[in-house]
């Protein structure tokens, strides 16, 4: 079976043109198969793409945006760059690589910048975590019934892009078949200048069991690293959160979970609030 319409029509054609070329003109005239070639030739869209308003699933998450990032030194690099991708995405080097420690906002500007490509018209705009991607080509390689679809349906999916936003990248280290995709869609992407942002827990040069044919084109753009945030940044993404539910948290204990040894990443000052807000 084809996997959409389009798919079926075009093969349909293909085969009819070489069949017609196997028996020539004697086809024409052969009884036998006038209703392969009526239903064949009466087929008005053969040609016809599959509609641009066909449902997408993005992976984005409304819930992280620009506007609700909390800047301050550790993150203002990462911060101007995510942007400049999101609003001027057809004149920024191409790709962008975020990379830091777990839990200091890199997710979340890469949800930003999907969504405010979204909001500027861009259709084709995809996040997807380094091992989601890697589950996407296990499953293109052992499709049930039928292999081709599933690999048509998983290129045609990935370069058909506007954008391209991969979370955690350092997880397809030892996934060889996973690096060999990714590098045949970075290249048709890169081609076709659509923009890829990719994310991870360390600097390209620094991953291991990726080939360098990969890590070279992860920094080929714009590197930019996240670090902890300082002490009035973590105050300030508590004061951000504590309003997100509504608590009126006191300057002084927001002070002390932000001094607080414990609280290495943003997750776990979020981790520290609502343990608080629980609390009371």
């Amino acid at each position: 079976s084809a996997p959409n319409k389009y798919a079926l029509n075009k093969a349909r054609l293909e085969l009819w043109t070489d069949i017609k070329k196997a028996f020539g003109v004697r086809l024409e005239q052969a009884k036998i198969f006038k209703p392969l070639r009526l239903e064949l030739e009466a087929l008005p869209d053969i040609f016809a793409q599959p509609s641009p308003e066909e449902s997408f699933a993005t992976g984005l998450s409304n819930e992280f945006r620009f506007d609700n990032f909390i800047r301050g030194h550790s993150n203002e690099s990462a911060f101007i760059a995510a942007k400049a991708v999101a609003t001027q995405y057809q004149n920024y080097s191409n790709p962008l690589m975020i990379y830091g420690a777990a839990g200091l906002g890199k997710s979340h500007l890469l949800h930003a910048i999907g969504n405010e490509m979204r909001a500027r018209g861009l259709k084709k705009v995809l996040y997807i975590s380094g091992e989601a991607f890697s589950q996407e080509v296990v499953a293109m390689i052992f499709r049930p019934n039928n292999h081709f679809n599933g690999s048509y349906e998983f290129h045609h999916k990935f370069h058909s892009l506007d954008a391209l936003l991969i979370d955690d990248i350092q997880l397809i280290s030892k996934k060889e078949r996973s690096q060999f995709e990714l590098f045949n869609i970075y290249n048709h992407l890169i081609l076709n200048k659509k923009q890829i942002v990719f994310a991870s827990d360390k600097h390209p040069s620094a991953l291991i069991n990726i080939e360098e044919r990969l890590t070279s084109r992860f920094s080929h753009g714009v590197t930019v690293n996240v670090e902890r945030p300082d002490v009035e940044t973590r105050i300030a993404i508590l004061k951000h959160k504590a309003g997100e539910l509504n608590f009126d948290l006191p300057n002084y204990v927001a002070v002390d979970i932000a001094n607080n040894a414990n609280t290495r990443n943003v997750r776990d000052l979020e981790g520290e609030l609502r343990t608080l807000y629980m609390a009371y």
